[in-house]
């Protein structure tokens, strides 16, 4: 039988999002007609920094009465919490006349918009962010949850990224960075760093030339630059990086993580790798002298992929197995004891020096200049250096070879017209001739008459 005086519930919201409002509507029998009623939030994990009160009073005018539980948008979110309501008669919370089913405390909407074209990224400004593609600014910057998205609605002008409140403390960071439709500048100082936890999507109408972002684990980020250049991307702490279209990029450096070209093309000015590179069958073109490093600690996956150095630059391979490697440019320093498929050059003259007391194996060595314009293969150091083929025959010319080893079982036959260099440690297992051409009666064949 229910009580001479009670309330009970005609509405509750079924959640709430952080830092708004919720409304619950009840009724009460004749004898609770116009009294104050007192709520109560009760259950659940609550904490007074999720809610404006926890407690409060209504009048039920004519029986009907209603109140409001207003929660914050700042303090201490669970995103499991759930709570009820109970409406009381006393203040002292001890005449229990209705309860609520359970309400949920909901996020809100983690994404943010850039608004307003010009200004600073950094984790304490609100002048630029949006809740809304072009919508008004004031929200709070992206945190590792929330996407950050640039589109056309963000304005032109240029996009500063700095570490925390006037560029010191915990740098920027988002989840997704998508920049479709974009046609402004994002570009990053020097010092300064931004923490992607997702995918990076730039834009054709956007400037990246001066971009820099860190994949941080457990990142899996699929990376899509639609040819634009961008300056740096480190790969750190067991992220993976995999590339959706061809990447040009000033410094491609990446430690404790996976980068995976997924067959697509790398141009950049330095490669430094220590953690595991998959590079398929890419092309990767070194344009600078900081040339390529792979830490022998790192793991490369080399496919059928191609180096190619178009620049004066060194090769430290980290001892490790490579592909192709091919010298496009007039020196190129190799260090390590490093093993190929193909050794090549697509320029002469150019000069090439090997670490003093490396050994490069390989399948193919192809290396030879033209008539007037040798190939210098040379030590870099005070000691000789080895080239190893366990089978066949190397034929090149018009080589100048200074303190080589040549060895591991193939004929090494340097050609008629290369030079045996006397200057230092003397060259060893080279033929300075051309291959011999096979001979016809070697051949079996039929005769008829």
């Amino acid at each position: 039988m229910a009580p001479s005086a009670s309330v009970t519930f005609t509405s509750v919201p079924t959640s709430i999002t952080k830092g708004s409002t919720g409304t619950f509507n009840t009724t009460s029998t004749a004898s609770l007609a116009n009294a104050t009623l007192y709520w109560k939030i009760v259950n659940g994990t609550t904490t007074d920094s999720n809610f404006s009160a926890v407690t409060g009073s209504y009048t039920a005018t004519g029986g009907a009465g209603s109140f409001s539980i207003v929660t914050l948008t700042d303090g201490i979110y669970q995103a499991d919490l759930t709570f009820t309501v109970r409406v009381y008669q006393d203040s002292g919370y001890t005449n229990l006349r209705a309860t609520s089913a359970s309400v949920n405390l909901a996020s809100p909407s983690p994404h943010r918009y850039w608004v307003g074209g010009t200004g600073t990224w950094d984790p304490a400004s609100t002048a630029n962010w949006s809740t809304t593609s072009g919508g008004s600014p004031g929200a709070a910057a992206p945190l590792a949850t929330g996407n950050a998205i640039f589109d056309a609605n963000s304005g032109g002008g240029t996009v500063t990224v700095l570490d925390g409140p006037g560029g010191s403390g915990f740098p920027p960071e988002c989840a997704n960075l998508t920049c479709t439709g974009f046609t402004g500048t994002l570009e990053y100082p020097g010092g300064a760093s931004l923490n992607v936890n997702g995918n990076v999507t730039l834009s054709s109408g956007g400037d990246y030339t001066n971009f820099a972002f860190y994949a941080i684990s457990p990142t899996v980020c699929t990376l899509t630059s639609v040819g634009k250049r961008i300056y740096g991307l480190s790969v750190e702490l067991g992220a993976t990086v995999t590339l959706a279209d061809d990447l040009d990029i000033t410094n491609f450096d990446f430690g404790i993580g996976t980068f995976t070209t997924n067959n697509f093309n790398v141009v950049a000015d330095s490669f430094n790798i220590l953690g595991t590179l998959n590079m398929g069958s890419s092309t990767f073109t070194v344009n600078s002298s900081f040339g390529w490093y792979a830490d022998p600690g790192s793991t490369i996956n080399a496919g059928t992929s191609t180096i190619i150095t178009n620049a004066s630059s060194a090769f430290d391979g980290g001892g490790k197995t490579y592909y192709n490697l091919n010298i496009g440019w007039t020196n190129l320093d190799i260090y390590g004891n490093n093993t190929f498929n193909t050794i090549s050059n697509s320029v002469q003259p150019t000069t090439i020096r090997f670490e003093s007391g490396s050994t490069q194996t390989v399948t193919n060595f192809t290396v030879s200049g033209t008539s007037g314009n040798l190939v210098i293969l040379d030590r870099n150091g005070a000691t000789g250096w080895t080239l190893s083929k366990a089978s066949g025959t190397v034929s090149i010319n018009f080589v100048l070879l200074r303190s080589s080893n040549a060895t591991g079982g193939a004929a090494w036959y340097a050609g008629a017209n290369s030079t045996n260099s006397n200057s230092g440690p003397r060259n060893s297992g080279w033929i300075f001739t051309a291959p011999p051409v096979p001979s016809a009666t070697n051949s079996n064949f039929l005769q008829f008459f």
